[in-house]
């Protein structure tokens, strides 16, 4: 795979993907049946987002706390604060993000395949430790997360070539493990 190293840029990870947080939906109102709400025990350390899910009526305008498919979410409080997952909802129409839960957004000319990969690397672990306050529960907020710092390739082409190389890699990692239980 040939990577053009001269193109590449800092950016802040608030402008290739701003964190945006959920809901504080109420849990007097969940649900057995309805729409999933994926809250923070849904983030599992597998990379993967599920568990027993909480449900709740479909609300009316609710665009600003629905997960899109493959949306890479962060844990941001308690124990498991800066856990990142991917949600791959092949069995719901919609997904509600809880309060506390962030969701790194899509945007332009930015290939979300990369964003997936650079949210779950070292380098942003080091720079989630570098702002986690440990205390009784630690937590984060999105504007420390928006302020991370990242090179990145300017070609949306590179991203994806860059995005698609790691998600094979993923990949096969998950079906060697399958084999493996």
């Amino acid at each position: 795979m040939n990577f053009n190293h001269f193109a590449w840029e800092e950016r802040k990870l608030g402008d290739i993907a701003p964190l945006r947080g959920g809901f504080a939906f109420k849990s007097s109102k969940f649900r057995n049946t309805g729409v999933p709400i994926v809250r923070i025990s849904n983030i599992l350390s597998s990379g993967e987002v599920g568990g027993d899910f909480a449900y709740y009526d479909e609300q009316d305008k609710d665009d600003k706390y629905i997960l899109p498919d493959k949306s890479a979410v962060l844990a941001m409080s308690g124990a498991t604060t800066g856990k990142v997952s991917i949600l791959s909802q092949t069995d719901y129409d919609k997904v509600y993000q809880n309060q506390r839960v962030g969701y790194f957004q899509s945007v332009e000319n930015i290939d979300y395949g990369f964003i997936s990969t650079i949210v779950r690397s070292e380098l942003f672990v080091m720079q989630l430790d570098s702002v986690l306050v440990s205390g009784a529960q630690p937590n984060v907020s999105s504007k420390e997360i928006d302020s991370f710092n990242f090179m990145i390739p300017i070609l949306v082409q590179e991203q994806q070539k860059i995005g698609a190389l790691f998600k094979k890699i993923d990949d096969t990692i998950a079906l060697h493990q399958r084999e493996l239980f």
